[in-house]
């Protein structure tokens, strides 16, 4: 851009040095962004454990899937992961729920792949009705001869589309709203509201303890 040839000109050792402190800066800026990020998910990880301690508490998940770019890969595992340090003991009595932005057949499609890593869940269904005393139920509960706790089912999951509405009919006592759902419809008096929006899933079980990675 300068008008004077001799000062466009430049020696390779010169163009070296200058584009070296240019990704030097880049870098320098990336990893404090990524340490910040770290902070701050640390922060969020030991504001959650407080109430994630407490074995009697009812919890409702609503994910917005379309807002997480990596939920199809991991909301399987982040369920399976929650259940395997949240909801194992006798002393967990409360069976989350799982309530999704999707279609039915997506949310079916979960399903399916919970009951392959060995996770039951209910939907509420019998046949084609829905019916919200079977959803609510309580499972029945046994324990094996070595002591380990099996229940009917670990997991109620819901389309929010379809059914969401009737979660205002038993208030939980902690709501995580992942992603960015739209739930104007949803009461929040007295309930522990916690958003999780602008992450990933991978994000979100850090931040919940059920996992020591974010990455």
């Amino acid at each position: 851009m300068k008008h004077d040839q001799a000062e466009r000109k430049i020696t390779k050792n010169e163009f070296l040095s200058k584009l070296k402190t240019i990704r030097t800066t880049a870098i320098s800026h990336w990893t404090l962004a990524l340490k910040t990020r770290e902070k701050l998910l640390a922060a969020r990880r030991k504001q959650l454990k407080v109430q994630l301690d407490k074995n009697a508490r009812l919890r409702y998940f609503v994910i917005e899937p379309s807002s997480i770019e990596d939920y199809e890969a991991e909301v399987v595992l982040f369920i399976s992961d929650y259940i395997g340090k949240y909801h194992f003991k006798a002393a967990h009595i409360r069976t989350p729920i799982l309530c999704l932005r999707a279609t039915r057949d997506e949310v079916q499609g979960i399903e399916a792949r919970l009951y392959a890593k060995g996770i039951v869940s209910t939907d509420g269904y019998v046949g084609p009705q829905f019916e919200e005393a079977y959803f609510f139920r309580e499972p029945l509960v046994s324990k094996t001869a070595g002591g380990e706790i099996r229940r009917e089912f670990s997991i109620r999951i819901l389309s929010y589309d379809d059914h969401g509405e009737i979660l205002n009919d038993r208030k939980c006592d902690d709501l995580f709203m992942i992603g960015e759902p739209d739930c104007e419809g949803l009461g929040t008096e007295d309930i522990n509201v916690e958003r999780l929006s602008g992450t990933t899933m991978k994000e979100v079980k850090y931040v919940m303890g059920v996992s020591n990675a974010y990455e």
